[in-house]
């Protein structure tokens, strides 16, 4: 522990970050937390290096108390409408790569009616089959159309839209679900995700005027599993050091476990 402390401090000191201190005694819990519960399955081929499975995610503003451990994956993201629910106590998820839109086929002379009516009985027809697997939030690798949204809006289920294939993949293995591929995979039985607690909190970023940022916070998965650090307490700049120093903390600590 007290090699921690003092390599922690001396990166602090030297990446140049202000009152080391109040960094050390924010980081340092949350380093050893981190070390006794994210566990890799090395059995199962899951990767040796603890770090594939350690999110750091910067938030500017607030203080350097208010960095938070997350078991499970924090990501920045709103919700489509304004209208779905923003907190969910043990969310059943579920994961999309593929665009749920309908694919218009290029013909002259169409008369449109016909074409919205088609497309919304398709839409409808999607919508029903995500809504049989009673999803309460709906990630989507792609895009996700105005009139499904409304659909899924009507069922009640969160969805966000246009996510990042890292961030689709870390939920699928935190919240272990299964991610569904195509249109076919719905007709078949698919593995949702748990997790205890699904919210999105909006931060205001001082460093940009009126830029509030909202992020997707999943907690609550198996701790095992992964984890995600929400780094506060400075600026963008200021953190994109400090995620240095704690990636290489990261290893360090691990490390010292193995070996005692």
């Amino acid at each position: 522990l007290k090699h921690v402390d003092k390599l922690l401090h001396q990166l602090l000191t030297d990446a140049e970050i202000p009152n080391p201190a109040a960094w050390k005694k924010a980081l340092v819990p949350i380093l050893l937390q981190l070390t006794d519960e994210v566990t890799p399955d090395i059995s199962k081929g899951e990767d040796m290096d603890i770090r594939h499975y350690v999110k750091l995610k910067r938030i500017p503003g607030g203080k350097p108390g208010d960095t938070a451990y997350v078991s499970g994956v924090v990501f920045t993201k709103n919700l489509a409408l304004k209208s779905m629910p923003r907190r969910i106590m043990n969310p059943r998820i579920v994961l999309v790569s593929f665009p749920i839109e309908y694919q218009r086929h290029q013909q002259q002379f169409m008369s449109l009616q016909p074409v919205i009516e088609q497309e919304k009985e398709f839409l409808r027809v999607v919508v029903q089959r995500i809504t049989n697997l009673r999803p309460h939030v709906l990630l989507a690798q792609k895009g996700v159309s105005g009139i499904a949204l409304q659909y899924l809006s009507e069922a009640n289920i969160s969805v966000a839209y246009n996510v990042k294939d890292t961030v689709i993949e870390a939920v699928a293995r935190c919240a272990e679900a299964e991610i569904i591929e195509s249109l076919d995979m719905l007709a078949l039985p698919v593995r949702v995700g748990k997790c205890s607690a699904f919210e999105v909190r909006t931060f205001v970023n001082n460093d940009y005027p009126g830029r509030k940022k909202s992020y997707i916070f999943l907690s609550g998965c198996r701790p095992e599993l992964g984890c995600t650090i929400a780094l506060r307490g400075a600026s963008s700049t200021l953190l994109s050091k400090l995620k240095t120093v704690m990636e290489f903390m990261v290893y360090v600590v691990y490390n010292l476990k193995l070996e005692s």
